[in-house]
């Protein structure tokens, strides 16, 4: 078995996974999750290794900077935290806008017991959000063609 190179959270379970999980893995994940409360988030370990290979100060700064999804599989929003220049943000992934982003996000998206405002570009069926979640496990950055908008 490999040495995973990333973690995986699903609701409340955590696995280590990596490095050679293909595009079919993250589908599977994404299609099993049928209810409203989908969440998963994922991060890239440090440097490959086992659970007991790392200390707890080790993992929880390595999983300051991720990619999470969050909704019900037909509406869900993912946002990422990257570091630039040494300065962390948070992003909203969007594709490329075909409307004015300068107006106030509208679009309400049930994220377990809270929501989510977000701009109409923001909002991902499950399928679509799998392959970015793919394409950011190969590359820790969202593919071309999307777009972040900072809130915090």
């Amino acid at each position: 078995m490999a040495t995973p190179t990333h973690v995986l959270q699903v609701f409340s379970g955590s696995w280590y996974v990596g490095p050679d999980e293909d595009e079919d893995y993250f589908e599977m994940m994404f299609r099993a999750f049928d209810e409203e409360n989908f969440a998963a988030y994922i991060f890239s370990l440090p440097r490959p290794g086992w659970p007991d290979d790392f200390k707890a100060e080790e993992l929880a700064k390595a999983g300051e900077i991720f990619l999470q999804a969050g909704g019900a599989p037909t509406r869900m929003t993912l946002d990422t935290r990257v570091e630039k220049h040494g300065r962390q943000s948070l992003c909203v992934v969007g594709r490329t806008p075909s409307a004015d982003t300068n107006t106030a996000p509208e679009e309400r998206v049930k994220v377990g017991e809270n929501e989510a405002t977000v701009q109409p570009n923001e909002v991902f069926e499950w399928r679509e959000a799998a392959q970015i979640f793919y394409y950011y496990y190969k590359t820790m950055t969202v593919p071309d063609g999307y777009v972040l908008r900072e809130v915090a």
